[in-house]
């Protein structure tokens, strides 16, 4: 990561208000953050200050209340309903902590979902998921359904799922909080060394501190604002602290 790395989500002044008059919460309270192209962005804060929040804004499933946000060049918030959906299915890549795979589909067939969902035909779709599980290590397991795998697995199954479209911005939350320590510094760093390799924008939502060195940055949130961002040790040029 370099201080020319261009700017792949920009955030100004952003809020999030879930309802309306005195029964109304502000989630975000004017977040401002950049999150450059290529680099590992980690979100690190107390439950309920956010996080989960902002990830959604920028990932186009919530709209913003205020402020001003670009992903890509765009704000997918401006989209309708319709386009929206194909940005995100074509530009983002989703990893969650309860995995969210489909029991009664092979892990073949699970990470073939955004493929088809893309039209994709059916036999290509499944020979580009199965070479996506080789990539995780997993080729030996693509037939097998998610209650025969093991959580790590899992968690490597929805880690291709969220790759196979090959998304330009990947969103993590809680990805390695189920898994115990050395599994999920394994599911890291696979996750890690498969979207540096193809210069993409990764945003972790995390409360496991034994992921921190993973991260080019970490972002500290608190009461919906970012208070602080720091150089992670993922960061190998050190470019020092900035938000």
């Amino acid at each position: 990561m370099n201080d020319t790395a261009a700017t792949a989500i920009r955030v100004t002044g952003l809020t999030k208000r879930f309802g309306n008059g005195e029964a109304a919460v502000l989630a975000l309270r004017g977040i401002d953050l950049e999150v450059r192209t290529g680099e590992l962005l980690m979100l690190v804060g107390p439950s309920g200050c956010g996080k989960t929040t902002l990830i959604s804004v920028v990932a186009g499933i919530m709209d913003k209340t205020d402020g001003a946000l670009e992903v890509l060049g765009i704000d997918p918030g401006a989209l309708p309903v319709n386009d929206r959906t194909r940005w995100r299915g074509a530009n983002i890549g989703f990893v969650f902590q309860a995995f969210n795979l489909m029991p009664a589909l092979t892990a073949t067939e699970n990470v073939s979902i955004p493929l088809l969902i893309r039209n994709v035909p059916q036999a290509e779709a499944q020979r580009r998921a199965r070479a996506m599980l080789e990539r995780v290590e997993l080729g030996s397991r693509a037939d097998a359904l998610p209650a025969q795998l093991s959580g790590g697995q899992q968690q490597r199954v929805a880690i291709a799922r969220a790759l196979v479209h090959e998304p330009k911005v990947v969103v993590c939350d809680e990805p390695t909080s189920a898994l115990d320590a050395e599994t999920g510094r394994n599911v890291m760093s696979i996750l890690h060394g498969m979207t540096r390799e193809s210069h993409r924008t990764l945003i972790v939502v995390t409360h496991d501190a034994r992921i921190f060195g993973f991260a080019d940055r970490i972002a500290r949130m608190d009461d919906g604002r970012v208070v602080a961002v720091e150089t992670g040790a993922g960061n190998k040029h050190g470019n020092g602290a900035r938000q």
